[in-house]
């Protein structure tokens, strides 16, 4: 891949990477339309996360994962899909690690841990390794997107960051690699999410200002269907993740992660005045 980018920068193309972890959907197709709008050449990345996999199962399911992302990215005419594994670009005694200070802990951190800090290392390595000229991230993870802006600032790389809107189903739920698994009783409680997100939304365009009382209007939502087990509510600084009390400083983001039976689901909403 080195070798490929080294000679498309010799013919002066511009290159974009959309940087995934598999599991495609729609959110990433969009994030691959950016990518073709922006640049010359586009290129998706697959990779896994060992710290967010079940090694047994995750082994047996690569090939047929990746094979299915693969035949979802063809019809969009993208133009090189690299996905080595994981050890070809992150060995396993590897010393060096890429740690965002405070950035990786905070929102979804928690709930995951160690994955941010894996996410940022094999980041590094995919910059270095494809020299995009931009870089095309979901709103959807807005963890991501912070920590991405901080890094390509901090270590001076020459890229940019274009962040594509979420893709959302037609009852706003956020699209999602588990979507389609979910039975239909679920499915109907994942609508709730974004239901939350629309109530807080209303009271804070109502004047609420209460970190407090708009996680407590989701909360209430959420709670009405006994399949979401909330696992984050938040309203936290959208630019360094921190947890608001009361919001001052604008945009906020409204950050919610639950767990529907086995599928574990996100969603966030900006709100600015």
């Amino acid at each position: 891949m080195r070798h490929l980018t080294h000679r498309l920068h010799g013919e002066r193309k511009q290159v974009a990477l959309v940087p995934t972890w598999g599991g495609l959907h729609e959110g990433h197709l969009a994030l691959v339309r950016k990518a073709r709008e922006l640049a010359d050449v586009s290129i998706v990345s697959i990779l896994s996360c060992q710290a967010d996999a079940q090694p047994d199962e995750h082994e047996k399911s690569q090939p047929i994962a990746l094979t299915h992302d693969v035949e979802l990215l063809v019809p969009t005419g993208i133009d090189y899909v690299f996905a080595p594994r994981t050890e070809e670009i992150h060995r396993e005694d590897a010393l060096t690690e890429v740690v965002i200070r405070e950035l990786t802990e905070r929102l979804f951190g928690g709930l995951r841990p160690r994955f941010y800090a894996e996410i940022s290392t094999l980041l590094v390595t995919l910059l270095n390794v494809t020299n995009p000229e931009v870089v095309c991230l979901g709103q959807k993870d807005p963890q991501l997107v912070v920590m991405t802006h901080h890094l390509l600032a901090d270590l001076l790389f020459s890229c940019q960051v274009a962040v594509v809107p979420i893709v959302r189903e037609q009852d706003g739920v956020a699209a999602s690699w588990w979507l389609p698994r979910l039975s239909p009783t679920q499915r109907q409680a994942a609508g709730l999410i974004y239901k939350a997100l629309e109530k807080a939304q209303v009271l804070f365009g109502a004047g609420e200002r209460e970190a407090a009382d708009l996680v407590k209007a989701m909360s209430d939502v959420l709670k009405s269907d006994l399949l979401i087990k909330v696992d984050y509510l938040g309203i936290v600084d959208s630019e360094t993740l921190e947890p608001l009390a009361r919001i001052a400083e604008m945009p906020t983001l409204a950050a919610i992660a639950v767990t529907i039976g086995e599928a574990h689901l996100t969603d966030n909403m900006i709100f600015a005045e």
